[in-house]
């Protein structure tokens, strides 16, 4: 599933997501879904605007007005992600991940959005893809 401006959260002024891809979903899906007890793999494609030092994922289900953490086995985005931190302003990455979908999470429809967060908590990158939980 590829997603690059309809679903770009923030209009960061810290880089320009290029594209986003998410295993086992596809253009046409009105939704991904999200098997429990499986991995998700995320692959995104951006250029920085500004000079990173590092960079942390969050990840998180937003149902109605709440927004609700997804743990990540590896929050640092500089570390086993494909990102050689720092990262020079006009350097275009791809970092990549695997996100599990545990087996205790509800089957649920939620948005799910996903930053990218510099040193100083500012927003590099933010997603938004629907997602629907599954058995």
């Amino acid at each position: 599933m590829k997603y690059v401006d309809f679903h770009v959260l923030v209009r960061s002024t810290k880089a320009t997501i290029k594209s986003v891809e998410l295993s086992g979903c596809s253009d046409s899906d009105v939704s991904c879904i999200l098997k429990k007890g499986t991995n998700v793999t995320l692959h995104m494609t951006f250029t920085l605007k500004e000079d990173a030092k590092l960079l942390t994922a969050k990840v998180a289900g937003i149902i109605g007005p709440a927004s609700i953490p997804f743990p990540l086995p590896n929050a640092d985005a500089c570390v086993n992600c494909g990102l050689n931190c720092p990262i020079s302003t006009g350097t275009t990455v791809t970092y990549v991940i695997q996100l599990p979908i545990r087996k205790i999470y509800p089957q649920i429809k939620v948005v799910t959005r996903w930053s990218l967060i510099d040193t100083n908590q500012n927003v590099v990158t933010c997603f938004v893809v629907p997602t629907e939980i599954v058995s």
